[in-house]
């Protein structure tokens, strides 16, 4: 993957970390990866939360995410977000927890 890539990766996920943050959501989110194509059309954003609901209000909101970051990385071209629910990490971090 080229270094360019590898940035706007960073840079979507270090907003989107404030933007979770600066929302009320009552659960912890995490972001586990982030897939971009190399033509920048489409960023797979996988999260990690114990709330499907919260999730589910993140994924329908994604519109509204992607017009923010557009705004904050000023790329040619923002690509689509698809926000994935990833429970496999945090399921296998919570049992290694409890023991």
């Amino acid at each position: 993957m080229s270094k360019r890539i590898d940035q706007i990766k960073k840079e979507i996920e270090r907003n989107l970390l404030v933007l979770f943050n600066n929302q009320y959501f009552p659960t912890l989110i995490t972001i586990t990866d982030i897939h971009l194509e190399p033509d920048l059309s489409l960023a797979k954003v996988y999260l990690s939360t114990n709330d499907r609901k919260c999730f589910q209000k993140i994924a329908g909101n994604k519109s509204n995410y992607r017009k923010i970051l557009a705004k904050k990385l000023r790329l040619r071209r923002m690509p689509d977000i698809e926000f994935i629910y990833d429970d496999g990490k945090i399921n296998l971090l919570l049992d290694q927890i409890s023991g």
